[in-house]
This record gives C-alpha cells, structure tokens and sequence, in this order.
C-alpha cells in the first residue's frame, strides 16, 4: 500500500512538472523557446551539489536542472547514480525530486528511497541578512535492502551564506530528517557550513567543507563528522562537470569518500 501510494506521489510530481513546463504552449514549443530562455537566465547553474551543503538558490524560471553523480566510500561501496531533478516554477519555488542511486559493495546492493519535495526562495541577502532558502522534501518507502526508509519521512534543510567579497562565499545548512531507517521515531538532525571561493571569471569555484550528522536508526546518538573539498568547473552557463573528496573524523563516519558527477540545465 505504501509502496503504490510512492508510486502515485512520484507520477502525480511528473505530472506536475510536465504541466508546468507547457502549460501556455505545446512540448515542441517550449523547447525551441530554450535560446531565448536562456538569454533572459544569463547566470551560471547553482547546482545542489557535489557539497553536502545545498545551494540556497532556486532554478530560475521555467527552466529544468539535472544533476547526476557516482560516489565512492571506503571501504569498496559504490552509489550511482545519484540524480537531482529540479524545475522553476517562479522566481522564489522550484519543485524538485532526488534518487540517491543504487549502493554496490561486497555482499550489499540496495536502491536508495526517492524523495519528492520543493526549495523556496526565503530572502535574497542583504548585508548581515543572508541569502536563503528553505527545501521540505518528502522520503518515500520505495527502495530496497538495508539502510532504505520503511515509511514515508519528511525532511526540512534552511540554507543560508552570505557573500564575503566579489569571490567568496560562507554557506550552511541546517536540516532534519523526522525518520530514519527501521527507526521511524528517530529523528536525524546535521549542520554543515562551507567556504567557496570562485576563479576565472566564475567558470571555476573551489570549495571546503565540515559538516556532521547527529543520530541514525540503529545508534540515535552517533555522531558522524566530516570535511570535504573539491571543486567544480562550468565552461558554460548550463553546463557543470564536478568532484571532490573527503573523509570522516571518527570512527563511526567513513573514512574515505570521493565522487564526481555532470549538471545540464535547460
């Protein structure tokens, strides 16, 4: 029952999006509209990831951005691929949906649950006042194996940063998941805060991190620190090739991850 009431949650999202993007015109319209889209978005993609912290932007209007990326984490796991759909429906909301991708490793494979959800364009930053959004998305019981959520889980992250001169940026995000695998009552909460700095005329930004996750289903008092860095090159304005790396300060958190991944916006 849960899996199917997944299912219709995910197809009424496509539905959504698909009605949205040609609402006023036929499909084959709307596409050929995508110079001129373009020409009135001269701004370059402001992608979720490859940073734990997500960008406290939204898509701009009308257009549609689609991240995907592979992973790996010490010792021998493998996850792809980890796909980000999100579209602008105003200058403030965008609708959204995540697949964490399939885990690979010795004696394990399992789908990640798909989250559906929206980011809202909460203030836009002005002096000690930050640029921020907030995201709510929505975990759905539909992947399989260990670690996958059992019932429907809602997430809430408010990201913030502020612009310390022409080139760089602080970010942070603070977040929580109201469930977590086997362990509906636990609630997961993480705080991150990241530095990135851009170059060559923004075509490439570089970008450190520290971030942890406090509690999980099967140790609600763990801790789970990490830092990572990386960067990420946009030789165009809808287009990102991306990496990074990074590693856990404990015990509990993995030792080793690293990962890169495309971004096309349209």
């Amino acid at each position: 029952m849960a899996f199917r009431a997944a299912v219709a949650a995910a197809a009424l999202f496509a539905y959504g999006l698909a009605g949205a993007c040609c609402a006023d015109t036929p499909i084959l319209d709307w596409l050929s509209q995508h110079p001129q889209r373009v020409a009135a978005n001269q701004s370059y993609l402001d992608t979720d990831g490859p940073s734990f912290t997500r960008a406290n932007s939204t898509v701009p209007q009308g257009m549609v951005l689609l991240e995907d990326r592979y992973t790996y984490t010490s010792p021998g796991m493998n996850n792809l691929p980890q796909m980000d759909l999100r579209f602008g429906v105003s200058s403030r909301l965008e609708l959204r949906a995540e697949w964490g991708g399939v885990n690979l490793g010795p004696g394990l494979q399992s789908s990640q649950s798909l989250e559906v959800g929206f980011k809202y364009l909460v203030s836009k930053g002005k002096g000690l006042i930050p640029k921020s959004a907030l995201m709510v998305e929505l975990f759905t019981p539909t992947g399989y194996g260990p670690g996958t959520m059992r019932s429907v889980a809602p997430e809430v992250d408010y990201l913030y940063g502020w612009s310390l001169n022409d080139k760089l940026m602080l970010e942070c995000s603070t977040g929580a998941i109201f469930g977590q695998p086997s362990a509906p009552s636990v609630t997961q909460y993480y705080q991150s805060a990241m530095f990135s700095r851009t170059w060559r005329q923004q075509h490439l930004v570089t970008f450190a991190e520290a971030y942890s996750l406090f509690g999980n289903g099967s140790s609600p008092g763990a801790v789970l620190p990490s830092l990572d860095t990386g960067a990420l090159w946009r030789p165009g304005y809808n287009f990102q090739i991306d990496w990074r790396v990074g590693m856990g300060l404990n015990r509990t958190a993995a030792p080793f991850f690293t990962g890169g991944g495309v971004s096309f916006r349209y």
